[in-house]
C-alpha cells in the first residue's frame, strides 16, 4: 500500500521471540512468542524488541507495547519509562499471570485495573476436564465488549481458552470509578467460577474459595492515573489475566489467536483488521 508500517515493541526479557527477523524464530514449540509475533507481521506491523535497560525510554514510533508474561520486577528507571509512554497516550498490551511480579501489577493499578495473585478455576466451562484451564464461549454469554463504544475485540470471537489465569478487578467498584477511566470487561468465567489458592488440590471450599464470575480480560481508556488530578494524552490498555494463550503451543488453538491479534489491532486504531484470519496451519485436537 505504501503507508508507513506501525511499530509493535515487545518488552524484552519475557516471552522470547525473534522479533526483529521475520521468518526467522527460535523454538516453535513450549513458551515462546514466536506465532504471535509472525500474526503481527501478517498483519503489517514491524515488530521489534525493546530492552529498556538499553534504551532507557520507549522510542516515539511505538504503535503498541507489549508486556508477555513478565517474570521479573521493573527497575526504577524501567517502570519510569513505561509511566512516561503510557501519560504520553501510549497503548499497551498486558498479558499477566497469577504470579506475576508486582511492579508490573502496581504499574496497571495506577489507571484503575488489578491484576489478582490467585488462579481461575470453573467447574463447567472448561478444557478436557481441567477446571485451572477455563474455556471462554459465545455460546455460555461469556464474551461481552462494547462494539457500541467502538470495542469490537470480541465481537466475532467464539471460542478461546486461558491455561491458570488470574482474575481482573478495578482498584475501586466499577460504579466509583472517575469519568476519566473507563474499564470494559472483555471476558468472564462462569458463576461456577472460583479463586483457587492451591493449585495442586483443586476443590471448591465454599467457607474459603470467592465464587465467580471474574473478569479475564479487560480494555482500560484512561486520560490520567487514578490517584492524580493530572490528565494526559488518552491511554489505551488491554489486560488478560495470563500469558500462556498466547503461546506458541496454544496460538492456533482456537480463537486464541484472533483474540490476541484484535487486541493490537484496536490499541493501534487498526479497526479494519478486527476479523477472524484464515488458519495459517490446521489445528487439530484429540482429547483422550
Amino acid at each position: 500500500t505504501g503507508e508507513k508500517q506501525k511499530v509493535v515493541y515487545l518488552l524484552a526479557g519475557h516471552k522470547e521471540a525473534s522479533a526483529n527477523t521475520p521468518g526467522q524464530t527460535g523454538e516453535r514449540a513450549g513458551e515462546g512468542f514466536d506465532f504471535a509475533v509472525e500474526g503481527m507481521q501478517r498483519d503489517n506491523y514491524l515488530v521489534r524488541t525493546l530492552n529498556l535497560a538499553q534504551f532507557g525510554l520507549v522510542p516515539d514510533d511505538a504503535a503498541v507495547v507489549v508486556i508477555a508474561g513478565p517474570k521479573q520486577d521493573l527497575g526504577e528507571a524501567d517502570l519510569e519509562a513505561l509511566t512516561e509512554y503510557i501519560m504520553k497516550g501510549g497503548r499497551i498490551l498486558a498479558l499477566l499471570d497469577p504470579d506475576s511480579p508486582d511492579s508490573f501489577v502496581l504499574l496497571l493499578a495506577r489507571w484503575g485495573p488489578v491484576v489478582g495473585s490467585l488462579t481461575v478455576a470453573d467447574a463447567v466451562s472448561n478444557v478436557a476436564g481441567e477446571a485451572l484451564t477455563p474455556l471462554i464461549q459465545r455460546a455460555n454469554g461469556q464474551y461481552i465488549g462494547a462494539p457500541e463504544l467502538g470495542i469490537r475485540i470480541v465481537e466475532q470471537i467464539d471460542v478461546t481458552f486461558f491455561p491458570e489465569v488470574a482474575p481482573i478487578s478495578t482498584i475501586l467498584p466499577i460504579d466509583e470509578m472517575p469519568l476519566h477511566i473507563a474499564f470494559t470487561p472483555l471476558a468472564l468465567t462462569t458463576p461456577v467460577s472460583w479463586l483457587e489458592a492451591n493449585v495442586e488440590e483443586v476443590n471448591f471450599d465454599p467457607e474459603v474459595d470467592q465464587g465467580g464470575p471474574f473478569v479475564i480480560a479487560a480494555t482500560v481508556e484512561a486520560t490520567g492515573p487514578i490517584d492524580s488530578a493530572d490528565r494526559h494524552p488518552a491511554a489505551r490498555f488491554v489486560i488478560f489475566g495470563d500469558s500462556d494463550f498466547a503461546e506458541n503451543r496454544f496460538f492456533f488453538s482456537s480463537d486464541n489467536a484472533d483474540l490476541l491479534l484484535n487486541s493490537v489491532n484496536w490499541l493501534a486504531d487498526d479497526y479494519e483488521l478486527i476479523s477472524i484470519r484464515p488458519k495459517v496451519f490446521p489445528f487439530r485436537e484429540l482429547i483422550v
